[in-house]
């Protein structure tokens, strides 16, 4: 499955967060740039919304160039659960 989105609006702070996921089967074929700027094309221009955020997983390097390529900046690290359910994740925004 492949698929690019918005979610968790924050209208009074015209905010919301970008997610996308592209199977091992579409990879290698510009498929998340393309989906990822046409997202962020329309949330910036046709929604008029002004900060764009992104959870990045630790250690996804393929997922954090893809970000950075879409001038997103790296804000902070949030760690949640503990022992082996233990998740790390950049946090990157986006400002229009």
């Amino acid at each position: 499955m492949s698929q690019a989105c918005l979610f968790n609006f924050d209208v009074e702070n015209s905010r919301a967060e970008i997610g996308y996921e592209l199977s091992p089967a579409h990879q290698g074929y510009g498929l998340a740039q393309e989906a990822t700027t046409a997202v962020i094309d329309f949330a910036i221009n046709r929604m008029q919304i002004e900060t764009l955020v992104a959870w990045i997983m630790k250690g996804n390097k393929t997922s954090e160039r893809l970000i950075q390529k879409h001038n997103f900046l790296l804000d902070e690290k949030e760690e949640y659960g503990d022992g082996e359910s233990r998740s790390v994740f950049n946090i990157y925004y986006l400002k229009r």
